[in-house]
């Protein structure tokens, strides 16, 4: 008898847990994350483990194309990054980012684009193209716009790196101007211009079956109207 009864008791929680994960209330969700929603979806996806304690979060850092790629693979979950136009994904807005121009303690004041020559006397420093060929292809983008070439005398493989460079000094860099949370000692100048903004958003597949990702994506909606 008693070993009849446990029996029941595990049936019973297997298919409670069965019920949470059809549900949505349990399972695992994987959140690829980029630099400029640092200080928003961090807490949102805090919220959402808190209130499900019963999803497991994976969070990835990754560029743009490489999320795309793997929400459409099936690898991915859900993704903070700049907004695609790629046929099977769909988005909700999160923030408008702007391009920005990193500058060292050294150069308090800058005039564009006037000082255009100055800059690229000190040299820039940038992500390599791969690591972020979002970033990259809105660089260019703007420069062609402003008829200017800047002079790449170094490059890295994370913002990280980049960041820390300007912030010692070594050169100047295109970023987003929300990475101006993790400059010390160190001036973000946004860019205006055609080609200075993009959107970043939570994107998902439209094929998507997780019930984990169709219950996140609405608490998404609903934390950025409190925003």
């Amino acid at each position: 008898m008693p070993d009849a009864r446990a029996l029941v008791d595990d049936a019973d929680e297997i298919l409670a847990r069965a019920r949470e994960a059809g549900s949505g209330r349990r399972g695992q969700l994987r959140i690829g994350i980029c630099l400029s929603v640092l200080t928003i979806a961090p807490q949102i996806i805090a919220d959402f483990r808190q209130q499900y304690p019963g999803i497991a979060i994976a969070l990835s850092d990754l560029s743009f194309d490489e999320q795309s790629r793997r929400i459409l693979s099936g690898k991915l979950d859900v993704g903070f990054m700049r907004v695609p136009s790629v046929e099977g994904l769909s988005s909700v807005r999160v923030i408008d980012e702007t391009l920005a121009l990193a500058l060292p303690p050294s150069l308090e004041r800058v005039r564009l684009p006037a000082d255009f020559g100055k800059l690229n006397e000190m040299g820039f420093l940038a992500l390599r193209r791969g690591r972020g060929p979002g970033l990259a292809a809105q660089v260019d983008a703007w420069c062609r716009e402003q008829g200017f070439v800047p002079n790449v005398t170094q490059q890295a493989d994370d913002v990280q790196s980049v960041l820390a460079s300007v912030a010692a000094g070594v050169g100047v860099a295109f970023v987003p101007s929300r990475a101006q949370h993790l400059l010390r000692n160190a001036t973000v100048l946004p860019l205006r211009g055609a080609h200075a903004k993009w959107r970043v958003g939570l994107v998902w597949a439209d094929a998507q079956k997780n019930p984990v990702t169709s219950r996140f994506v609405p608490f998404v909606r609903a934390a950025l109207k409190n925003l």
